[in-house]
């Protein structure tokens, strides 16, 4: 984990596209695998996050519990 933040609000899209950014200034390379809680996700979150080269993201998409 190379960064965090602690939100106030449940709707947390873009925060995966965001950590990732961080990671590759701080270590030069994107991460080989991004996970998160089902708030992260949104429909271009994986395709953004592929383009930049990681190479697994595990991310479930909201629905029913």
């Amino acid at each position: 984990m190379t960064r965090y933040e602690i939100l106030e609000h449940p709707n947390e899209h873009g925060q995966a596209i965001e950590a990732v950014a961080h990671h590759q200034e701080v270590f030069a390379h994107p991460p080989r695998l991004v996970t998160g809680d089902r708030g992260v996700h949104s429909a271009e979150t994986e395709p953004r996050l592929s383009a930049a080269g990681v190479k697994l993201v595990a991310i479930p998409a909201a629905g029913p519990i």
